[in-house]
């Protein structure tokens, strides 16, 4: 298990760096960007992390003379841990706060572009109220009985609120889903309708533009809820499996794959791109053709 994790977030960090380098050339709304950002942030954040604590756990495997030498207190797993805290948080309610941007991008079809800053401010806004309660209920009871021989994000004297937390991912996840596939289709069904003939040059540019970046996000929102909810339900079967505590750690690095999105995300938006690319080299050789054919 600490191979494959080791493993597989360093290459969810080497994916999330291409992702960044391509993405510069990714044209959208201040504030779809910012939050764009900060959800490549958290999850990189998430990816790097994990790679570090597999390596420290492999480093300490390898090196330990005694088996105490595996025992930690519990302060020094919350310092070790909280930095996924955020991560977690902060990957699950970019997602959301994400849709919600898209949903006024919908329904200001004529000024959203143009708009200030202060639309950029507001969802960074909504986003860290969310983050910082995440972090909240994931930290305010995070203690063990006695020293523990593997930190986990979850601990066993705050399993109440990090349960109710793992339940809010879980409604945050499908309501991220539902709301985007909604906005995709109500922005396809107007862009469709005859209504979009009456439409001025703004509208027309701010719809198409509401129609290729959900087209975009509606598979990385899908996969990132998908790995999401996987390890919601796994928590919850072993909360109320009647499983033994001193058995969790072993169960969350078995289904806490919520950094598997640092490689679904990138591979996602890289094959997105390429297809764009393709398509705009293919569209460049048509108009060459055409033009040479004309001249002679």
């Amino acid at each position: 298990v600490i191979a494959f994790r080791f493993i597989t977030s360093g290459v969810g960090v080497i994916l999330l760096i291409s992702m960044e380098l391509k993405k510069k050339k990714f044209v959208a709304h201040k504030s779809l960007k910012t939050l764009l950002n900060l959800h490549g942030f958290w999850t990189f954040l998430l990816c790097f992390t994990t790679f570090i604590e597999s390596s420290i756990q492999y480093y300490t495997h390898l090196t330990l003379k005694e088996p105490s030498d595996l025992l930690m207190t519990p302060s020094h797993c919350l310092v070790r841990m909280a930095p996924q805290f955020f991560a977690i948080s902060g990957s699950v309610t970019s997602m959301l706060v994400m849709s919600f941007e898209r949903c006024e991008a919908s329904r200001n079809l004529s000024t959203y572009e143009s708009s200030s800053s202060k639309s950029v401010n507001k969802f960074v806004a909504l986003h860290v109220s969310f983050l910082s309660l995440g972090v909240f209920l994931d930290a305010v009871k995070y203690d063990f009985p006695t020293k523990v021989a593997h930190c986990s994000v979850g601990s066993v004297i705050g399993q109440n609120p990090q349960t109710a937390l793992v339940g809010s991912f879980f409604l945050f996840s499908l309501f991220t889903i539902y709301f985007s596939s909604k906005l995709l289709r109500r922005n396809e069904y107007l862009h469709d309708s005859e209504e979009y003939l009456n439409m001025s040059l703004t509208e027309r540019y701010q719809l198409c533009g509401n129609i290729r970046v959900l087209r975009l996000l509606l598979p990385i929102v899908v996969s990132h809820t998908s790995i999401t909810m996987a390890g919601s339900v796994g928590h919850a079967y072993f909360v109320f499996g009647g499983y033994k505590k001193e058995y969790y750690p072993i169960l969350e690095d078995t289904i806490n794959m919520v950094y598997l999105q640092g490689i679904a995300m990138p591979l996602i938006f890289l094959y997105r791109y390429r297809n764009k690319r393709v398509m705009e080299s293919q569209i460049v050789t048509m108009n060459k053709w055409r033009r040479t054919h004309l001249c002679a």
